[in-house]
């Protein structure tokens, strides 16, 4: 009850609580630059399997999205290690121990990251990010203010 508002993907069941859409996030698989990957426009699910793969843990919100896109297919990935958070994904790709599908907003852009995303499909895994806060409950001024930059700077992103 004392933060005005939070930015999260999981959206919410609680009746007290009101969740925003901002944007929608694909997918991506990480890997190092000068990895084979690295230079291909998308990536199958399945052809990850070719490969040592670090994962997001059971029981996190990304591996929860993730786990329910692959449900029903027949894939055997060999994830080499599973992690709890993103940037340790990252940490261990970028060290070379392997490719991680991560959130495509949490790669580091531009030539002078060491590290590549690519799309992964079939299935497209896609996570929304959003507002929430708590319903029927004005934001301060301030807040207000900085949910409608949010809002505009999605918007800009293409939603």
């Amino acid at each position: 009850g004392e933060a005005d508002f939070g930015v999260t993907y999981l959206g919410t069941q609680e009746p007290d609580l009101e969740f925003e859409p901002l944007l929608e996030e694909d997918f991506v698989v990480a890997c190092p630059r000068g990895h084979a990957l690295a230079r291909r426009r998308h990536v199958r699910w399945s052809e990850l399997a070719q490969h040592e793969c670090i994962l997001l843990a059971p029981g996190t919100g990304n591996r929860l999205l993730i786990d329910q896109a692959l449900a029903g297919r027949d894939l055997a990935l060999p994830w080499a290690c599973e992690v709890r958070h993103v940037p340790a994904v990252l940490d261990l790709v970028e060290a070379g121990l392997g490719v991680g599908p991560v959130p495509r907003f949490a790669v580091p852009a531009g030539s002078g990251s060491a590290l590549a995303a690519i799309a992964l499909v079939e299935p497209r895994v896609v996570r929304t990010i959003g507002v929430i806060r708590r319903r029927g409950k004005p934001l301060l001024p301030a807040a207000q203010a900085f949910r409608e930059l949010l809002a505009k700077r999605a918007r800009a992103r293409g939603r």
